[in-house]
């Protein structure tokens, strides 16, 4: 349950005439609340970043910007989940990681995270198939001491940028995952948008679907994002769980460039 929840609440950390300013380090924190398997939860978070030189905003969506100037940047989240029930504890996540790109467009990424005693980490190699788009090839370990043994996930994901007309564009990811636990297999198929109005502003949905030998589980969220000014953001998320997963959590966020 911790992991399932956790892992929604992090993936949860959109016409206006907004001028592009160039940052290098960038703050934000978010607050959630709903319910898992019929448990009421609240939780709060906060995540830095910290890219290598300052950030050409000017290329694109604002959202968009590390992307498109193909950044490399270190990250970290602190997550914090308490459950409405007499006697709970809350329940802490963090993660640490980073993302480099080299002159030859080429990716590498790892990250390591924490859920109490139970750890993970991930590395990722991949490339830029053009200015606009990426792929990225990933192995993961989770050692749970709560499942009591080890996932392995190898996974690929896409992530890309269609300029429309105008300021407007379309965002778009896609991913392919294989689980194994302690020899029981997983398949996660994950898809997702997201429509730019403008520079400023977008909004998007997404939705993933899991098969295991016992077990099926999906989720839907939708989401939106503002910049105010070119260096403060302001989102809301929404995500529900479906078939044997149960719940639902909202998002509210906010975060700001320097």
């Amino acid at each position: 349950m911790k992991k399932t929840l956790l892992g929604a609440a992090i993936a949860l950390l959109s016409s206006s005439v907004v001028y592009a300013q160039d940052y290098q380090f960038e703050v934000g924190g978010a607050y959630m609340t709903g319910d898992q398997s019929g448990i009421d939860v609240d939780g709060f978070g906060l995540n830095a970043q910290l890219h290598r030189e300052k950030v050409d905003t000017s290329k694109g969506p604002l959202n968009e910007a590390a992307f498109l100037d193909k950044s490399s940047f270190v990250n970290a989240t602190w997550v914090t989940v308490k459950p409405d029930v007499s006697g709970a504890d809350s329940v802490e996540a963090t993660s640490i990681g980073g993302r480099f790109v080299t002159d030859k467009n080429i990716i590498i990424e790892a990250g390591y995270s924490a859920v109490e005693d139970d750890s993970s980490i991930k590395i990722g190699v991949g490339t830029y198939i053009s200015n606009t788009m990426d792929v990225v090839a990933s192995y993961e370990s989770y050692d749970s001491d709560l499942d009591g043994g080890d996932v392995s996930t190898f996974s690929a994901n896409l992530h890309g940028l269609h300029t429309l007309q105008g300021e407007t564009s379309l965002a778009f990811d896609g991913g392919l995952a294989f689980q194994d636990h302690d020899g029981e297999s997983a398949y996660v198929m994950s898809a997702g948008a997201d429509y730019y109005l403008n520079k400023a502003l977008s909004i998007g949905a997404g939705a993933s679907l899991l098969t295991a030998d016992n077990y099926d589980g999906s989720t839907i969220d939708f989401r939106a994002n503002y910049f105010v000014t070119p260096i403060a953001r302001i989102g809301v998320g929404y995500a529900s769980q479906g078939q044997d997963a149960d719940g639902d959590l909202m998002q509210l966020n906010a975060s700001i460039r320097f």
